[in-house]
């Protein structure tokens, strides 16, 4: 092989993301015929599917399939307290979680209606619609404002805090990025917004890391930028161009794509958040700590393994399996929401989180403390 074939290889390899700072780890098939229309990963790594007639689930390890709902539903909005929620046709609110104060917004919402999000602050919870031709936001069922846009996309930054007029959010065109600041949530009409990233691919899907980064997905790659903009790294696709939809997870170290081609969602890891752990198996603190509604606990496998990961009183009795079975090489983060086995809260107090696979023992302490 001459040199500039040798050249031409490597950049091949670093512009489709072999050389890059991502890797695959994971490919979940989904259901047999299935016609995926959306898809959201929620707070508790569990990924919602939402096809034309149904709406299906993938736990966290991408092992089992369940079907969720075969009402007609218009968009999928996870939220950190009341789990995913499912907007009906007619405006209806199904919580997968805890319950909503309000369990229906306006019929008329979901006339036009592209995708939604939502937001939360201490008490309330603020769900964010994306129409044709413009941005709504509600709380408790009641419109807060208009914002006038024609976008197709829309990607709030998981956990910000959309109560401060400094905190941005994104929309697409088919090739145009646009960064929205200059306000607040509760008054959407007076943000103000500009062309912030240009695309010369069509913009096939959009979405934010809980540090600002974005990640703009084309049928022939997923880009990478920082918060200001700069491209950072391309995960690129080897096989005819097919990238449709991309979601975070919780922290801005691992990313599902959806495939059209082959119909699955992969995922891919961040190489430098697997190499350094530390061995195997990785075990980290959990976020926030003290507990007092949720926690986050994360945990990563540079291999397959089958892991348990249970969580311990102060006298050694176990009160709640989080995980266990076959998981793939990857990092995973799991919400808690300091319930025993039974669903009862548990009394405020020290815990411990034990993680046991044949490579050995991982453990934690956290405090419950509402």
């Amino acid at each position: 092989m001459n040199l500039i074939k040798v050249i031409s290889f490597v950049v091949f390899l670093i512009a489709f993301g072999f050389g890059g700072q991502w890797e695959e780890t994971d490919r979940i098939d989904l259901p047999q015929g299935f016609s995926l229309r959306r898809f959201v990963r929620d707070y508790s790594g569990d990924l919602y599917l939402l096809g034309t007639n149904a709406v299906y689930k993938i736990d966290r390890r991408g092992k089992e399939i369940s079907l969720v709902s075969d009402a007609a539903i218009t968009v999928l909005i996870p939220t950190q307290r009341h789990g995913t929620l499912l907007v009906k046709d007619n405006g209806e609110l199904i919580g997968l979680g805890q319950d909503i104060a309000q369990g229906k917004l306006p019929a008329v919402v979901t006339s036009n209606l592209i995708d939604g999000t939502a937001f939360e602050d201490s008490q309330q919870l603020y769900i964010v619609l994306l129409y044709h031709n413009r941005l709504a936001v509600y709380k408790n069922g009641v419109e807060q404002g208009v914002l006038p846009v024609q976008s197709r996309l829309l990607a709030l930054i998981p956990r910000a805090d959309y109560l401060d007029s400094q905190t941005p959010f994104f929309t697409a065109t088919d090739n145009q990025i646009s960064l929205w600041q200059g306000s607040d949530m509760t008054h959407p009409a007076n943000y103000r917004g500009q062309n912030w990233i240009n695309s010369k691919s069509y913009v096939s899907g959009l979405a934010a890391a809980p540090g600002g980064q974005l990640f703009l997905a084309t049928p022939e790659s997923v880009y990478v930028y920082d918060h200001q903009g700069n491209r950072q790294d391309a995960i690129g696709n080897n096989r005819r161009p097919s990238f449709g939809e991309v979601r975070t997870a919780s922290t801005s170290d691992t990313i599902y794509i959806y495939d059209r081609n082959s119909n699955q969602i992969l995922v891919y890891v961040r190489r430098n958040r697997l190499s350094a752990a530390a061995g195997p198996v990785t075990l980290e603190k959990n976020q926030p700590n003290p507990l007092e509604s949720y926690t986050d606990i994360e945990f990563a496998l540079t291999e397959p393994l089958e892991i348990r990961l249970v969580v311990y009183n102060l006298i050694g009795g176990p009160v709640k399996v989080l995980a266990q079975g076959s998981y793939n090489r990857g990092r995973y983060q799991l919400r808690w929401d300091g319930k025993d086995d039974g669903g009862k809260p548990l009394p405020n107090g020290v815990y411990f989180y034990r993680l046991e696979s044949k490579k050995g023992v991982r453990i934690r302490q956290l405090i419950v403390m509402r």
